[in-house]
């Protein structure tokens, strides 16, 4: 005997199926979701590490601090204040490196520098008798 064609039982197996490939979809989704916040973590902390090992050279720092306007007289003057002060820097063979860590040392110590020498120089008031 052949059973006949019944659409409510075949709508309600449809509908069965579609739920459980909606539920496995969302899940996929939240999956990829996850993924791509790990993925972002990951290049965040790549450009991170990538700035913090970036290094210049003695021109590029006498220019950044503004030592002077052409780049080979601003490397002279950043390497002499490097001799004199024993800033903070890598050496890589014969080649000086400074990274933007080392500048922010540098950068503090020289506040620190002319913060002294503006008090060594301040004036002694005279106290009122």
């Amino acid at each position: 005997m052949r059973k006949e064609f019944d659409p409510a039982e075949n709508f309600e197996q449809i509908t069965d199926e579609m739920a459980v490939m909606m539920s496995d979809l969302s899940a996929k989704l939240a999956r990829l979701e996850w993924l791509r916040l790990k993925m972002a973590e990951r290049i965040a902390q790549a450009e991170t590490d990538a700035a913090r090992f970036e290094t210049f050279t003695e021109a590029e720092a006498g220019l950044l601090f503004k030592l002077h306007a052409d780049a080979e007289k601003a490397g002279r003057a950043m390497a002499d204040l490097r001799r004199l002060h024993d800033l903070p820097h890598i050496r890589l063979g014969r080649e000086v490196r400074y990274t933007r860590e080392h500048l922010r040392e540098i950068t503090a110590l020289l506040e620190m520098n002319a913060k002294s020498r503006k008090a060594e120089h301040r004036p002694h008031r005279l106290k009122a008798a």
